[in-house]
């Protein structure tokens, strides 16, 4: 081989994993459960958008943006984003907002990447949700097979529960403000080091049969368990988990019921 071609085989494979490098930043482990991320590109890939049906999630004054789109409908404060896998070339979220008061409002977008470092936005940017409200979030112009990301975000930092598609529910009875996502409390937090063990406490909790899972927030799943009877509080034993900030969600019949966050030194 010549010193031309040699050279040209060098410059074409550095090409090749430059772009394979930038290409591969996106998480692509897919998912069934929808969790939560605060960096888009790490989000786990739910295989289509009815995958969302019925989610109850809550913002935090914890979830500290990571990656931004190159406008939003006002600031980025604290956001979640889910990953999710085109199946038509349109689809509709239905984002209702409770509990943050009447100023409080919830901002919610679909947007697309080709790189996992740019987005562009493949639905209007809905800007105040606000609170005991819904709207619908329509995507638009959408290729089958590929990811797609919701994401959504406290207006002004707002704390607030929100659901998603929560009329596509068996039971449709999340607008009564007494099924809304009820919080977690976890402690201690922060979980020492070398401590195996968390108490999980949600008031007023009388649960016959609770699956508690606790994943990191780029969705990786670290344990799952499921307590027979839940009242007020348990211990959950995490054992000798990395350090890192963890989700801690609590499922009853296929629906979260509540949920916290945690920081293991």
């Amino acid at each position: 081989m010549n010193h031309f071609s040699c050279s040209f085989f060098a410059k074409f494979l550095l090409i090749f994993l430059l772009h394979n490098e930038v290409s591969a930043q996106c998480n692509m482990t897919p998912c069934s459960v929808p969790t939560p991320s605060v960096d888009a590109r790490e989000a786990c890939i739910l295989p289509n958008p009815a995958a969302l049906n019925c989610y109850q999630g809550a913002t935090s004054n914890n979830d500290f943006p990571v990656s931004f789109p190159p406008f939003w409908c006002t600031t980025i404060e604290n956001n979640h984003s889910f990953a999710f896998t085109a199946d038509s070339t349109s689809t509709v979220f239905r984002i209702c907002t409770y509990g943050c008061g009447p100023d409080g409002a919830i901002q919610a977008a679909v947007l697309s990447t080709i790189d996992c470092v740019n987005f562009q936005f493949v639905s209007p940017c809905l800007r105040e949700i606000r609170s005991d409200t819904c709207q619908d979030l329509v995507a638009s112009d959408l290729n089958v097979g590929e990811v797609y990301y919701l994401m959504i975000d406290g207006f002004a930092g707002y704390v607030c529960d929100y659901t998603i598609n929560e009329t596509n529910c068996p039971s449709s009875t999340w607008n009564n403000a007494a099924t809304s996502l009820q919080k977690m409390r976890v402690y201690p937090n922060p979980v020492p080091k070398h401590e195996n063990s968390i108490t999980l406490e949600i008031n007023g909790a009388n649960f016959d049969l609770v699956t508690l899972v606790v994943t990191n927030v780029t969705g990786v799943e670290f344990l799952r368990k499921t307590e027979p009877n839940f009242s007020d509080k348990t211990v959950l034993k995490i054992g000798e988990i990395p350090a890192g900030s963890y989700f801690v969600q609590a499922w009853q019949e296929g629906k979260m019921v509540a949920t916290g966050m945690f920081l293991k030194m």
